[in-house]
């Protein structure tokens, strides 16, 4: 019989040296640390996934009660209206399609505002006339004078040729 010897693998204990301990241990220690950066991240990054998703979420319920109810609340531009319909009444007029929001009494301090503003407009109306009077008054005069001046200046000059 021939003594043979053939190479094969076995599954068997395989004890560490104390370099390969300490090289293994380093490393676990290196994966430890990275796999705590690595969590961090996922909570960085679902907390800006789960921010942007409670943004969308909150736009599309403010949207959702628009289509539900038909309408939502603006502030929109409107005028205040004194002494319309009538003496002592205020409306609320909408600039935007000229709809009367409100007719209201109006107060005793906006009554008095309202006379002391149309006895304003009053005298600056009168002081208007006054001014354009004045205006026509000067111009007029200044036309005399130059009539008066070159009436003057030509029978100084008839003098001369004569």
């Amino acid at each position: 019989m021939n003594n043979r010897i053939i190479e094969s693998k076995r599954n068997l204990k395989y004890e560490f040296t104390n370099d390969e301990k300490l090289t293994m241990g380093m490393e676990m220690a290196n994966l430890d640390r990275e796999i705590k950066l690595l969590q961090e991240e996922k909570k960085s990054a679902n907390s800006n996934f789960q921010s942007r998703i409670d943004e969308k979420e909150s736009r599309r319920t403010r949207l959702s009660n628009c289509v539900a109810d038909g309408c939502e609340f603006r502030d929109i531009d409107c005028e205040v209206k004194y002494n319309s319909p009538k003496d002592g009444v205020k409306q609320v007029v909408r600039k935007d399609n000229n709809e009367v929001v409100e007719e209201i009494p109006m107060t005793a301090e906006e009554m008095q505002e309202e006379m002391e503003f149309q006895e304003t407009r009053k005298l600056e109306a009168e002081n208007k006339k006054e001014n354009k009077r004045k205006q026509k008054a000067e111009k007029a005069g200044k036309e005399k004078s130059q009539k008066r001046q070159a009436m003057a200046k030509k029978k100084q000059e008839q003098k001369e040729t004569k």
